[in-house]
């Protein structure tokens, strides 16, 4: 079945446009980063994936795994990326999760200002690119 029902049944044209979103996400997300790296080079970057809270929490812990190593796996093909790029040393991940909502009472967005903060310091000292 395709087209509206229930929350969570989806039919097989609503599943391909997710995929098709999906896909052209992480083509956005890669062509940003080689941009960076590119016309950049000196420039810290962190990624954040947003609306963490919009995820089941059950899911959460496969879905950051899948999240890190499709970046681990793009710094590979792009390794000038690895010196850029701050990594989540809270979480293991090379990116932060956010909560949009709140319900994490700040607890990812205080991370990310400190993460933040560091690149900054980093800048500051002049030793980020060197």
């Amino acid at each position: 079945p395709t087209g509206p029902g229930p929350p969570g049944a989806q039919g097989a044209d609503d599943l391909e446009k997710d995929v098709d979103k999906s896909t052209q996400t992480w083509d956005a997300l890669e062509w940003w980063l080689a941009s960076i790296v590119v016309h950049a080079p000196n420039s810290p970057v962190a990624i954040v994936g947003t609306h963490e809270d919009c995820l089941p929490e059950a899911s959460r812990p496969s879905i950051h795994a899948e999240v890190h190593q499709r970046i681990t796996a793009f710094c590979k093909k792009l390794p000038e990326l690895n010196e850029q790029l701050h990594i989540n040393e809270t979480g293991q991940l090379c990116f932060f999760p956010m909560d949009n909502s709140g319900v994490d009472s700040g607890r990812s967005a205080k991370l990310l200002q400190r993460a933040v903060e560091a690149m900054v310091a980093k800048l500051l000292q002049g030793t980020l690119g060197t």
